[in-house]
């Protein structure tokens, strides 16, 4: 058995031919495991849907040897099928697929989707025990995987990506491949005409751009920047965003540092970040390294305070709603900016 690393995932995925016959794909991204098998699956036999055979696992429980029969079996309308078995559940399907992994069909080809599977489940004991086949862990992309992937849709399609609309894309998706490789193709549809895709195009099609800047601006707070505090939320409200929305957008964002500093202080800030999930990209992963320096924990404690107070207000007396949120927003930041002064002149 051969387990592929990433890299070499990705080249057996663009030249499967003449390869193993026999694919798991497995791992704790759901979203990966079958874009992959998907991918691979269209490369094996294009868009022709009556060559894909689809079996769950919960089918095979009358009829454990129909695997071994749609893996050796023709097609009536092409010269190769591929069967795509779903191993997601508690079924063991590893005595079903250990005689075809002895002998694998010299045509067609059989793609294994599990979930997360341990070093001694069955099916992937089964896979790195066998001299055949080939075993790929699926694990959420990466900034520089998810750039892999907007690169190679952009230049397949002659497309020309700005670079600061490019990373606005991989700060605005997630982890899940599946996902990810959808939005992507959106993006990319949508360009096809006029060959280019801007920030404006990104942020309008992929995320709903009153939510990102309202959390430009609650990042600002956290850094200290009063300026662009000032600069943003004035811009939210001159755009038509409500104040309470910016609010409530720098609350979210002091919960969450108050939670990963609560839980720093049994472990470390480092081991805190390397747990968050999903996966943090490494520009995000500095980004809160950074504030949560910034912020020791009772200052956060305050800062809670200080913004549910401001929340309360703003509901209370929607009148001076704005001002009062404002104000709170400048107090927030100048504090911390005071700190990082502070802080920059002792060394």
């Amino acid at each position: 058995m051969t387990a592929l690393k990433t890299a070499d995932a990705e080249r057996f995925l663009k030249s499967p031919e003449g390869r193993e016959k026999v694919v798991l794909f497995y791992g704790p991204d759901p979203g990966g495991v079958s874009d992959r098998a998907s991918v691979l699956a269209k490369k094996l036999v294009g868009d022709d849907a009556m060559a894909v055979i689809r079996i769950d696992a919960d089918e095979l429980s009358g009829d454990p040897g129909r695997i071994a029969d749609e893996a050796y079996g023709g097609s009536l309308f092409s010269g190769r099928r591929v069967v795509r078995v779903r191993a997601v559940g508690g079924r063991n399907l590893a005595p079903a697929l250990a005689p075809i992994l002895e002998r694998p069909p010299e045509d067609n080809f059989v793609i294994v989707e599990a979930g997360d599977l341990r070093k001694t489940a069955p099916l992937r004991k089964l896979f790195e025990g066998a001299r055949t086949g080939l075993a790929i862990a699926c694990y959420p992309d990466t900034e520089a995987t998810i750039g892999r992937m907007i690169d190679e849709e952009m230049r397949t399609l002659g497309i020309a990506i700005e670079p600061d609309a490019r990373a606005a894309v991989i700060n605005l998706l997630g982890t899940d491949r599946g996902s990810t490789r959808s939005e992507i193709a959106k993006l990319a549809l949508y360009a096809l005409d006029a060959g280019k895709l801007g920030l404006a195009d990104v942020i309008a099609l992929v995320g709903d751009a009153a939510a990102i800047a309202a959390d430009d601006v609650a990042e600002a707070v956290a850094t200290g920047d009063v300026a662009g505090v000032d600069r943003g939320a004035r811009r939210l409200l001159a755009d038509g965003t409500g104040a309470q929305t910016i609010g409530l957008a720098v609350e979210r964002h002091f919960l969450m540092l108050h939670r990963l500093a609560a839980t720093a202080e049994r472990s470390s800030v480092s081991d805190v970040l390397n747990a968050y999930r999903p996966p943090l990209f490494p520009q995000r992963r500095a980004a809160l390294e950074r504030q949560l320096r910034l912020w020791p924990r009772e200052e956060l404690d305050q800062a809670v305070s200080d913004i549910a107070r401001m929340i309360h207000a703003s509901r209370t007396l929607p009148s001076v709603a704005t001002g009062t949120i404002l104000q709170t927003l400048a107090q927030l930041a100048r504090r911390v900016a005071r700190r990082s002064r502070t802080a920059a002149e002792v060394r």
